[in-house]
Parts: structure tokens; C-alpha cells; sequence
């Protein structure tokens, strides 16, 4: 009989979230609106696929916000966090988010 090693790690910040979270905020922030629909290139290209092939997949968002979102929901997808440390760390971003853009947005006169 073989036995098996499980590890318990203990839950950790995502940083992805956090970044998610400043990145949608700052851009938010910068354009005055969340709703603004976009398009990303998507990672799960086939081998040797670029995304300035003819055919490249790409992901389609409505919001900034629905982008950082996405992003969070990949770490769960993968097993790296659960949806309460995504969630929270998602919002902490917006929060440096909000403050980077208030310190370093000034408008243009």
C-alpha cells in the first residue's frame, strides 16, 4: 500500500486579485467610467499560436471591473485561492487603485 503526502497550505493574499483590482480601478478612475467594453488577447492559445495571428482568441469584457473579476476568478479556477481571499483582495486593489489615481491622475490644464 502507498501512502500519499497532503500538504495543508494556509489561504495567502492574491496578488493577482490585487493587481486586478488597482488595475481596473486606476483605468476606471482615468477614463471616468467602468463601462467600457474591450477585448484581451487570450493565454490559452494553441502552440505556436501568437495574438497577432489571423485567428487568435481573445476574451471580451463590457467593464474594467468584469476584467478584474475574470482575473480573480482564474486564481480559484486553478487552485491557487478560494473565492473569499479573491474577493477580498480584489477590493483591497481597488482601494490602492483608488489612491494611486487620487496621488498621481491630475488633469491636464
Amino acid at each position: 500500500m502507498s501512502a500519499s503526502i497532503v500538504t495543508y497550505e494556509k489561504e495567502h493574499p492574491s496578488g493577482h486579485s490585487i493587481e486586478g483590482g488597482a488595475g481596473a480601478e486606476v483605468l476606471k478612475q482615468f477614463f471616468g467610467t467602468d463601462e467600457i467594453s474591450f477585448q484581451d488577447c487570450g493565454v490559452l492559445l494553441t502552440a505556436g499560436s501568437t495574438c497577432s495571428d489571423a485567428s487568435p482568441v481573445f476574451r471580451s469584457y463590457t467593464s474594467f471591473s468584469q476584467a478584474a473579476a475574470d482575473n480573480a476568478y482564474s486564481r480559484i479556477l486553478i487552485g491557487y485561492h478560494f473565492r473569499k481571499s479573491v474577493e477580498e483582495k480584489t477590493e483591497h486593489g481597488r482601494k490602492i487603485g483608488k489612491r494611486a489615481a487620487n496621488l498621481y491622475l491630475r488633469p491636464a490644464h
